[in-house]
């Protein structure tokens, strides 16, 4: 590591940028009308059968990569003082190997983020491809968080069952929250779901609220004809 990047290494984060992967990151196909789950062969070697397009690997066999969110993406990872957030509802134990995979194609190392305590996603990211890699150590590298990799934590939300809220705006919402601190001063939020506008939009307000020194948040609502600044009163 030369010492330009040692230096910027140890500099408090002071902005953090967070990336929604389908629909923002990645131009990811709906499944078709005819769609059929099939049988597929996991790393592990186990036949599975998905019957959800989402964690099905089919759902990424077509698709391309939005080159300008793309390239909002690898700038924010290269700026000084930024932690660059990849922050999706795909399950992590499911398919974060394979949108890792499609990451590194365009050299995109990130670190996964999973909760010490989740013992079983540990050790399939530890065991799959995709899994742990050196330049993910690298000060520049982003954070990948996927739903359901912190669902362990004893403050993750709840449903009124007691069980880990499987919800998408609740992981999102919760991820963003844990990595706020007294040195974050800008947040930007790139986003493409609709229904979920008013969730994040109370959430910033609400952190605008309580962190005096957060002093602004840029929410981009991504979508198929472009992007949209959406205010926060």
């Amino acid at each position: 590591m030369n010492f330009k990047i040692w230096i910027e290494s140890q500099m408090p984060i002071t902005k953090l940028a967070f990336f929604d992967y389908d629909g923002t990151l990645a131009v990811t196909p709906k499944p078709p009308q005819n769609w059929a789950p099939s049988n597929y062969v996991a790393p592990d070697g186990k036949v599975r059968k998905d019957n959800h397009w989402w964690t099905h690997p089919d759902s990424l066999e077509n698709y391309q990569l939005n080159q300008f969110i793309l390239g909002e993406f690898k700038k924010a990872r290269m700026e000084q003082s930024t932690k660059a957030v990849l922050l999706t509802g795909r399950q992590g134990m499911r398919t974060a190997h394979l949108i890792r995979g499609k990451l590194r194609d365009e050299g995109l190392f990130g670190k996964r983020q999973i909760s010490a305590r989740y013992e079983k996603a540990q050790e399939r990211h530890d065991n799959w491809p995709n899994g742990p890699h050196p330049e993910e150590d690298h000060p520049h590298a982003h954070q990948e968080f996927f739903k359901g990799d912190m669902r362990t934590e004893d403050d993750y939300p709840k449903t009124s069952k007691g069980k880990p809220d499987g919800d998408t705006a609740s992981h999102k919402k919760y991820v963003v929250q844990k990595l706020m601190n007294d040195n974050v001063q800008l947040i930007d939020f790139w986003d493409d779901q609709v229904e979920f506008v008013d969730d994040f939009l109370n959430l910033f307000k609400q952190l605008l609220k309580n962190w005096p020194n957060l002093k602004k948040i840029n929410y981009y609502h991504v979508t198929p004809t472009g992007i949209t600044t959406i205010p926060i009163a």
